[in-house]
């Protein structure tokens, strides 16, 4: 199975697991409020790309699920990796009194209610809707995109204008589909390959939109604007930087390598584990010890930040590789009962 996968894409998936634990460490820990100077904006550049993120996921997964057949067993799946994890680990650290709150508890008995962990319930749900929206492909190419062109403008243009109003799982999720139905005309008509721009050009426009998105952030007149585009999947800045970056991966053909397709196959695994409610304080003050990153050199605390989303990576790949082999053996088993 991992030697089978595109490793470009794989790639692709560890740098974005790796944006959203650097986001979340940062975030999470309090470095964001603490941190001055060169540190603070460590902390932009570093802690800015989750939300960036959470689209390449989307456009990773929406590239390959137009084509393929449903499967209700892969939502399955997912969702019992979801209670695998959160669930146990939950009611371990009650037991042992370090769950935190009732409210920590409680969301992680019940992963998929609120916005913990958000994008596994988001996801899961887009899964169970693909054969309504495959139905929009069936429509004429002129239809197909009046279609997607009405979605981009309610959706991505409306939302790039710097607004009070929340950011939602319902306006979240539905963006997923919106996302998604986008993804499919692109690929089923062949668009992105009649756009005459290198890998390399998408690669630099991803980086120029990222830095200077960072660099607003550090303007005073434009720091709110510039962090609500960074925060919101629905803002063009933001899917711009996303979809230049995911077409540079997908421009370019590394063949199948297998450490990286191993270390990939646990992202999803490391979204859950380091956003379970009730581990969250103690992964980053006990386990991770932010505050000894107080006042720590430039190159020290950039390191450490690197070192920690790094090592949390290869601890939860070693973990999940124990889920798989579980997994595996109980399907292998249940298949022989069945066939008997």
């Amino acid at each position: 199975m991992c030697k089978s996968r595109q490793s470009n894409f794989e790639l692709l998936r560890i740098l974005a697991i790796l944006m959203v634990v650097m986001g979340h460490f940062i975030r999470q820990s309090g470095l964001l409020e603490s941190e001055a100077g060169t540190n603070g904006s460590i902390n932009i550049f570093f802690g800015s790309g989750g939300r960036i993120a959470v689209n390449v996921f989307l456009l990773i997964g929406s590239w390959f699920m137009v084509d393929s057949v449903f499967r209700p067993a892969k939502a399955l799946k997912l969702y019992l990796e979801t209670a695998f994890y959160c669930i146990p680990i939950t009611i371990l650290l009650a037991c042992l009194g370090m769950a935190g709150s009732t409210q920590n508890i409680i969301q992680g008995l019940l992963p998929f209610f609120g916005r913990p962990v958000w994008f596994a319930s988001a996801y899961i749900s887009l899964i169970l809707l693909t054969p309504f929206l495959n139905m929009a492909f069936l429509l004429p190419f002129k239809k197909q995109s009046f279609l997607i062109g009405a979605l981009f403008v309610l959706y991505c243009i409306v939302s790039t204008i710097p607004c009070f109003s929340n950011i939602d799982y319902i306006a979240d999720f539905s963006w997923f589909c919106v996302l998604y139905l986008t993804v499919g005309w692109l690929k089923k008509n062949n668009l992105i390959s009649k756009v005459n721009v290198s890998k390399w050009g998408y690669l630099l426009m991803s980086i120029l939109i990222y830095i200077g998105l960072c660099l607003c952030v550090t303007i005073p007149f434009l720091n709110w604007t510039a962090n609500y585009w960074l925060d919101n999947i629905r803002s063009l800045p933001n899917l711009l930087c996303a979809f230049c970056l995911f077409v540079f991966f997908l421009k370019t053909d590394i063949g199948a390598i297998r450490p990286i397709n191993f270390l990939a196959r646990s992202a999803f695994a490391v979204y859950i584990i380091h956003q379970i409610p009730a581990f969250r304080e103690i992964e980053w003050k006990t386990i991770c010890r932010a505050e000894s990153l107080s006042g720590a050199s430039a190159t020290t605390y950039a390191l450490s930040i690197l070192g920690v989303a790094t090592s949390i990576l290869i601890v939860v790949t070693l973990i999940d590789t124990l889920r798989i082999a579980l997994f595996s053996v109980v399907e292998s088993r249940f298949k022989k009962g069945m066939d008997k």
